[in-house]
């Protein structure tokens, strides 16, 4: 029986992923260069670091960029597209009804911790969750399972007790690598790549109540593979 929910945070609980995306497509104009969208979606769901658009920008521009003014610049700005970011259409009605039911409720994402508590205290859910991994507290991230058998643990719940609402394939592989099902909910910088292992796919969480989730998944055993 399903008694958790599971999220990942960009991308899932507030689109901070596209404006990222934004803020660093105009510091590339501003260079008299282009940052792809394939590019960028590359690194979605996987952990800081994993690519350098500073190093990206200067291989473009064939010159050494001042990095510490840039990313003076890009925070200022990427501090005011997300501060009006609002949460996603239905995750507030789907937590509330979890909590009715006394689910455990999760988060699981691979960006930091600040920056995860940071926003979910500013959208008043830091509160709502029981169990919060960041980038800090596994060694392996995204696509590995161990963030979400890290979540597993802090909830004292089974892979199949759980459900995960993700937006990346690398998420969707990590949620899958630890055997629990997964709903893919694309968002607008992930919705053309390819999800072929998600569990359930939707537009967006305000598609669903959870009792359909429920009746939907009622029975059925997650597919598993190793990653």
């Amino acid at each position: 029986m399903i008694s958790n929910l599971i999220f990942d945070f960009d991308g899932i609980i507030i689109d901070t992923e596209s404006t990222e995306f934004i803020s660093w497509r105009e510091i590339f104009h501003e260079h008299g260069c282009e940052l792809k969208q394939e590019v960028w979606v590359d690194c979605i769901g996987r952990p800081h670091g994993y690519f350098d658009p500073f190093a990206h920008l200067e291989d473009l521009t064939r010159q050494v960029v001042d990095r510490m003014a840039i990313n003076s610049k890009r925070r200022d700005r990427v501090k005011a597209l997300n501060n009006a970011m609002p949460i996603l259409p239905g995750v507030e009605n789907l937590i509330a009804e979890a909590k009715e039911r006394n689910f455990g409720i999760g988060v699981v994402s691979s960006s930091t911790r600040s920056w995860v508590h940071g926003h979910l205290d500013r959208l008043g859910l830091l509160p709502d969750f029981d169990a919060i991994i960041c980038k800090e507290d596994t060694l392996r991230h995204k696509p590995d399972p161990d963030p979400y058998l890290a979540v597993l643990d802090q909830l004292k719940s089974r892979p199949n007790q759980a459900v995960v609402f993700e937006d990346s394939p690398p998420g969707i592989h990590s949620a899958k690598a630890a055997g629990i099902l997964c709903v893919l909910i694309p968002s607008p910088m992930t919705r053309h790549m390819a999800f072929d292992m998600a569990d359930l796919h939707l537009e967006s969480l305000a598609d669903i109540s959870l009792e359909f989730l429920l009746d939907r998944f009622s029975g059925k055993s997650p597919f598993t593979f190793t990653a």
